[in-house]
């Protein structure tokens, strides 16, 4: 339970340092503890199942349509590429990262590695492990936050443009009477 504090408190941090905190998104993350005597199966189970309904939101919310460029054959295309969700498995001290393609339903899980956090003298590899999964998660999110501050920008320079034509036509308009 103290592992999934700290790596709970180091995502929260790094969404804060990005300035992601205040934005709604669809987490990239999951994270799974076990409980005393739990199957490792379980926890994965559960971790997978998690990962699994983020990749169905992320579908749905980036779903365009269903035909290809051909138009022969019905393959989902998504308004931007879909995230590799990152999912953690805790059980005791030993932790696993796994990661799941949103692009495709059901996939299974694959996993990236395990680290034994009882492990004296494996501290730095660890914390490097978990910083790049971290990082990675939330690069995503700043890559959407990016996106989405561009589109805002171009409708309010469109509109800006518009408010300019209209004066210079308002203002044309008074030299002509």
């Amino acid at each position: 339970d103290a592992l999934r504090r700290e790596l709970l408190a180091y995502y929260k941090w790094s969404i804060t340092d990005a300035n992601l905190h205040r934005t709604e998104h669809i987490p990239v993350l999951a994270i799974g503890t076990s409980a005393p005597l739990e199957p490792v199966a379980s926890v994965v189970g559960r971790v997978t199942d998690s990962l699994h309904d983020l990749g169905r939101q992320y579908r749905a919310h980036f779903f365009s349509h269903h035909l290809d460029q051909k138009k022969t054959q019905k393959t989902p295309v998504f308004k931007r590429q879909l995230p590799t969700l990152y999912g953690v498995v805790i059980t005791q001290m030993i932790v696993t990262f796994v990661t799941y393609d949103a692009r495709f339903p059901g996939k299974p899980v694959q996993s990236m590695g395990n680290y034994d956090f009882s492990n004296q003298g494996q501290e730095m590899w660890h914390a490097m492990a978990v910083a790049i999964v971290m990082v990675r998660a939330r690069d995503y999110l700043v890559g959407l936050k990016r996106e989405e501050e561009e589109q805002q920008q171009q409708q309010g320079r469109g509109s800006l443009l518009l408010k300019e034509e209209e004066e210079e036509e308002e203002d044309e308009g008074d030299t002509d009477a």
